[in-house]
């Protein structure tokens, strides 16, 4: 996303302003992600403010400080219909499809403890979109980088369904995002108020850097004479370039320190600012040193504060020494004393859509890609070395997401002929270990797919496949656990656009953020499936027959309109519904995934654009127009209609619509008809010679075409078919994605025999002196 920067009278503070505008509507909620866009925080950021309005009709509250109006949430859970914005930082979010997510959806403000950022930075949060509402996140809450935001209309498995019409709600959505930043990458705090202190080895002191022991590389470095005065805290940073085993740091020769009751605390939090309530890591410096195993990628920052400040003399000084080191393992080792084998994975882009990205490891370069599988045995960390003192060995592999990946799958495979005898585990940012991971998988009982992020696809024992949705940019660490004497496997790491091939229930699609920096992947479900990888059967085999039936024999209603105007000669109509009836017939077939006589584009409008073409040709049906007018004016409402299907065939002011034409062009019929057979009343001299002549031809100028109406039409047949027109409104307005099949069925059924009423209430023509007659073209023209 593009910022533009605005300086402000406060020097060390610059602005960065961004605006999004977006319409979110249903048609495309239910398959993709509506409105997705990064918002991109510099390492300079102190504070990012998402203000968000919308015309959602959940109730608009202060979201800072009371939770959403719980009646209007009770109503949208019913249904699933909740329309949502998701954060994740470092990829698009993905809301949770489990029917238990709507127990936990997120309701009150942004939780800013560690849990509530771990759970922003693996798996994102959502909040209930309202009609006013503001987001604020600070450099103490997140780290910089890329954040995602999405605009879903509505969760659950039936949102990825691709071919089903649901209809919905539609919003607008307007977002303002601004986005503050310090001067200086080393200037902290919302107000840029603390000033950090860069620590590294890049420029070690003689004798404490490159000291090899034990194959363990140890950087060291410290700064004298540190001091406090008061109980500030002083604040350092720490930027960990690559993996290494671990990141020390104490305080030695403090003054003060183990006198009074004093403490000197040292809290670390990774890519956020720590303080006494919000880190990973804490300690008193005084008891020991505090001690990161295996640190992520990125940057690390600590606090050091002298609590108890009240118990010493104010007027003198807390000194301390402060001393850090790093652990490094050489290239090609990892783990406790470097023991474990660690191998780089090189990406490889692909010319296969589906699979992007494959990764190999070096000494594999160069040969074809195939099917992306590298033997795992060669690359093993051997378990029969004296130095191990274990059954388990571990083996790492690291892999880089770019940020164009973020969008699409991390995918692990690991195949062999016998059992697989290996656990794996995920971690980002760094090496996973038993105590640290982000996900693991040991088997089919124990795993990490709980987290609906991670899914992991085994159906024999030979075989495990495991997929990381949307996984984060930047660094992953892969680690195999596994004994002595594994049989023989074979590994492959891609990035693939779709989970599991859509589960082999869905369509594979590609699309650009809202800001076009990332391609994500997302499925297009089949009728019967849903979920993010189309893995959720929504529909039983036998209800779907059930459907199917329902759905396709429904349609037979449309043979009593169709026989009807057959019988009064109406050729023209009978074409119109008896087309009407079979397309969408044979369009359900097709939407059930039974058969497709031609696409599934090609038929749905067939079904939508005929269906709106017989509205319309029913009212003209009721006008008494000379066939040549009707012809015409038949002609306005081909062009019409299909303008309407292409602008959104979904929308359910298109039935509006429709109605209004189609009762427009009755009106417009009755007035022509009329405006010819009563012109010599209304122009005749006698009509302009008398008073009381004048008011008598008026009102038998506005009697007669009530007369002419009321005998023209059976008025019970009229009243029957609003009822069953008002039934068929009834059954549009119900459905949903669990009741569709019911209540469109009902619909087919109800509009049908509303049109065959219709039909039926214009009463024949009677031969004689008081015949109704067409009116002709010449008399048009008259």
């Amino acid at each position: 996303m593009a910022f533009i920067q605005q300086a402000l009278h406060t020097p060390p503070v610059s602005v960065l302003i961004a605006g999004i505008t977006s319409e979110v509507a249903n048609a495309v909620s239910r398959s993709k992600r509506l409105c997705s866009v990064i918002m991109e925080l510099p390492s300079s950021f102190s504070m990012a403010l998402i203000e968000l309005g919308s015309d959602s009709n959940i109730v608009s509250k202060q979201w800072h400080s009371e939770s959403v109006d719980q009646e209007s949430m009770i109503k949208y859970k019913k249904a699933y219909k909740v329309p949502m914005v998701c954060l994740r930082h470092g990829g698009p979010p993905l809301p949770d499809v489990s029917y238990a997510a709507m127990n936990v959806l997120v309701l009150d403000s942004f939780n800013a403890s560690v849990e509530g950022l771990q759970h922003l930075l693996n798996a994102g949060q959502c909040y209930p979109l309202q009609k006013k509402m503001t987001l604020i996140f600070t450099n103490e809450q997140i780290s910089a980088g890329n954040l995602y935001v999405g605009l879903f209309n509505g969760i659950g498995p039936h949102r990825t369904q691709a071919k089903m019409v649901n209809r919905g709600s539609k919003y607008l959505v307007n977002a303002m995002v601004t986005v503050e930043g310090c001067s200086h990458d080393l200037m902290w705090g919302v107000i840029c108020n603390h000033p950090f202190q860069q620590l590294s080895c890049d420029k070690p002191e003689s004798g404490f850097y490159d000291k090899v022991r034990e194959h363990l590389l140890v950087c060291r470095k410290s700064l004298s004479a540190s001091c406090h005065k008061g109980n500030d805290a002083k604040h350092y940073t720490w930027i960990a370039e690559r993996t290494v085993e671990e990141f020390m740091i104490k305080a030695t020769n403090i003054t003060f320190g183990n006198n009074n009751g004093t403490g000197l605390w040292c809290y670390a939090r990774y890519e956020a600012m720590p303080t006494k309530t919000s880190h990973d890591y804490s300690i008193d410096l005084n008891k020991g040193p505090l001690v990161i195993p295996s640190p992520k990628i990125g940057r690390w920052n600590f606090a050091i504060e002298f609590v108890n400040w009240e118990t010493l003399n104010t007027k003198q000084k807390l000194r301390y020494d402060l001393e850090w080191h790093i652990l490094e393992c050489p290239l090609g080792k990892a783990g406790p004393n470097c023991t474990w084998d660690s191998h780089k994975l090189k990406a490889i882009r692909s010319t296969n859509l589906a699979v992007p990205v494959v990764y190999f490891p070096n000494y594999l370069r160069g040969m074809p890609l195939g099917s992306g599988e590298f033997p795992l045995e060669p690359l093993l960390t051997n378990i029969s070395s004296k130095v191990l003192q274990s059954d388990f060995a571990w083996t790492y592999f690291v892999v880089n997401v770019p940020p164009l990946e973020a969008g699409k799958n991390l995918h692990i495979q690991l195949r062999s002929d016998k059992k697989i005898a290996y656990e794996t585990y995920a971690r980002f940012g760094g090496l996973p270990s038993l105590n640290s991971w982000d996900y693991y998988y040991s088997n089919q009982t124990s795993s990490s797919n709980n987290d609906f992020m991670f899914k992991f696809y085994t159906q024999q024992e030979t075989q495990v496949d495991l997929y990381i949705f949307y996984a984060r940019e930047g660094t992953w660490g892969i680690g195999l656990r596994h004994k002595a004497s594994p049989p023989d496997t074979t590994m492959s790491v891609s990035i693939k656009t779709c989970p599991n091939e859509c589960s082999g229930h869905g369509k594979c699609n590609s699309d650009y953020d809202g800001s076009h920096l990332t391609i994500y992947g997302f499925c297009y479900c089949d009728q019967n499936y849903g979920g993010f990888d189309c893995s959720i059967q929504t529909v039983s085999p036998k209800e779907q027959i059930i459907h199917s039936v329902l759905l396709v024999a429904s349609n037979a209603a449309s043979l009593l309109p169709a026989l009807w105007s057959l019988r009064q000669k109406a050729y023209a109509e009978w074409v119109i519904f008896m087309c009407s009836g079979i397309s969408s017939g044979i369009y359900h077939a097709c939407d059930a995934g039974d058969w497709c006589l031609l696409s599934y584009y090609v038929l749905r409008f067939m079904d939508f654009w005929l269906s709106f073409v017989a509205v319309v040709c029913l009212f003209l049906y009721l006008t008494a127009l000379h066939e040549a007018v009707k012809s015409a004016m038949t002609a306005v409402v081909f062009i019409t209609t299909a303008l309407m299907y292409l602008t959104g065939p979904t929308r359910s002011t298109n039935i509006v619509a429709v109605l209004g034409i189609g009762a427009l062009g009755l009106l417009l019929g009755w007035f022509i008809e009329f405006s010819i057979k009563y012109k010599s009343q209304m122009f005749s001299t006698e009509f302009s010679s008398h008073v009381l002549k004048r008011l008598r031809n008026v009102k038998t100028w506005l009697l007669n075409p009530m007369k002419t109406l009321s005998r023209r039409f059976r008025w019970d047949f009229v009243a029957l078919g609003f009822i069953t027109l008002f039934m068929a409104g009834l059954s549009w307005t119900l459905e949903t994605a669990k009741t569709y099949w019911l209540w469109h069925s009902t619909w087919h059924v109800s509009i049908y025999g509303a049109a065959f009423l219709f039909l039926c209430s214009k009463a024949p023509k009677r031969h004689g002196g008081n015949h109704e007659r067409d009116i002709s073209m010449s008399q048009v023209s008259a």
